[in-house]
């Protein structure tokens, strides 16, 4: 599953967010909002056990939409533009982290130039 998620998971670089940049100054707690980012994650986590590209995408384009719109300043158009270019070749594009700045997470089989491929570290408990 790990080496999976490994192949999968592109980070592409975008710029940081100003020292005094606030997502939190501009706030949308709808309730609808909030449902489908707990629902969002219920698609990820499950998709992620089942392998499946299209639900992970899925789930990745649906939190993006939740979290522009409860935070409507994370979505710049710098995130938008670049979003914009790999979403028609990748199951889904995310906003990682809370306020936005620094990567956007791209779900793809495909390499994609000069984006991170992480690589996840399972600590052993004992």
């Amino acid at each position: 599953l790990v080496a999976w998620l490994e192949s999968v998971i592109k980070l592409v670089p975008i710029s940081s967010r100003k020292e005094n940049f606030n997502p939190r100054a501009i706030e949308n707690l709808d309730r609808s909002l909030i449902r489908l980012l707990c629902e969002s994650g219920e698609l990820c986590w499950e998709s992620i056990h089942k392998k499946d590209l299209f639900g992970f995408g899925e789930a990745i384009n649906n939190s993006f939409e939740g979290k522009t719109k409860i935070l409507p300043l994370t979505l710049t158009e710098e995130v938008e533009t670049t979003r914009n270019i790999h979403l028609s070749s990748s199951y889904g594009v995310g906003i990682s982290g809370a306020g936005g700045g620094g990567y956007l997470t791209v779900i793809t089989e495909e390499n994609i130039e000069d984006a991170i491929e992480p690589e996840i570290r399972i600590l052993s408990q004992g």
